[in-house]
Order: C-alpha cells, then structure tokens, then sequence
C-alpha cells in the first residue's frame, strides 16, 4: 500500500496552517465503522477526551453507516459535536482533512491500515492502537496499547495542547512518515522481487 505523489501533494497542500489546525481541535477518523475498527471505543474515547478538551470536534469518515446509526451506537454526551460522512470520493478527502488537528485509529485489526498513510500526508499527528500495520508506520509515541481509550485519549488531548512550535514540528514529522509509502517505489521494489524471483 501506498499514495501516488499526486495524491499526497494534494493532502499537503490542501492543509490548513498549523496554528490554523491546533486552534480547531478537531479530531478525525476513517474508516468503516465496526467492531474491529474500534466502534464500541468512541463513546470512552469522545467522553475522555472532552473531560480534557470540552470544544473539541470528532469527524468520523467513510463509515458506510449512516449518521443516525452511528449516533445511536456513540450514546454520548454532545453528539452536536460529532459529524459523520459515510462515503465521500477520493478527491474530498484532502478538504474534509484540511482544519482537522489529529486523527485517531482505534483499529484491534489491522491488515495494513491505508488511512494511516493518507492522515500522516495530510500532517495530521494519528494515535493508533499498537497492533501490527500501524506498528511498522508509527514511531512509539503515536502507539497506545491496544484497547486503552484512556491513553489514547490522554496522549490526544496532549497533542491538542502542544504549543503551536511544537504542534508544527510533529505534523512535519507525520508528513515525513507519509513520504516512505510513495507508489512509484513500492511498484519498482515489487517489480525487482518478482524479477528475482523469476530469474532464480
């Protein structure tokens, strides 16, 4: 898995500035809104992190469900907080990720994890689940222990008050992180295995 160079030049660019990004405080999440993905973790997560942060904002993306379904599993405190999109084209997500500050990847399984490398791109610190895809992406601190919405939401509401310097350099370091993944290496790296493959 892996971005094309278009698509993560547009995820950069597309970005709102940092100070812009801290002062919004709204955290983002995609994917299929499941028991796998972490589903029955948000309620924890959303009433955790507004103990700390009482303004911050969750957009739950690509969630197949609708809103209605999606509230009704969350049960939670200020669901006027809380905007869920269901699906949305490609070509959205750089906007739909523009103002968000954080993402979140509660995910126990995890085959690679795609929204990882797309949220990194767009300079967006995520906090996942220590659980293999997200393990070989993400440096230790962006990692929590598999389950624990308490840490999670401790080390995200961390990063919603960093100093805006500090906030900065994390994003630069994520977006950094989204640049090992580029599609033209990973076919050229493909192609020459399978060519030794063959020629063994």
């Amino acid at each position: 898995y892996g971005l094309s160079d278009r698509f993560r030049d547009a995820l950069e660019k597309a970005a709102a500035p940092a100070a812009t990004r801290l002062q919004t405080k709204k955290i983002c999440f995609i994917g299929v809104w499941s028991f796998r993905k972490g589903s029955r973790d948000w309620p924890q997560l959303m009433e955790a992190i507004w103990r700390q942060q009482p303004a911050t904002e969750f957009l739950l993306l690509g969630t197949m469900f609708d809103e209605e379904t999606v509230r009704a599993d969350l049960r939670v405190s200020q669901p006027e907080r809380v905007t869920c999109l269901p699906k949305y084209a490609a070509t959205e997500l750089p906007a739909l990720l523009a103002d968000c500050t954080l993402a979140l990847f509660p995910s126990y399984i995890e085959g690679f994890g795609l929204a990882v490398i797309e949220q990194l791109a767009a300079g967006l610190p995520t906090i996942a689940d220590d659980v293999p895809g997200p393990r070989q992406m993400l440096p230790p601190d962006l990692l929590t222990p598999s389950g624990d919405t308490e840490k999670m939401a401790g080390r995200a509401a961390e990063i919603l008050s960093l100093p805006l310097a500090d906030y900065a350099e994390l994003a630069s370091t994520c977006r950094a992180l989204a640049g090992r993944y580029r599609w033209d290496e990973i076919a050229a790296a493909t192609i020459a295995e399978y060519n030794t493959t063959v020629e063994s």
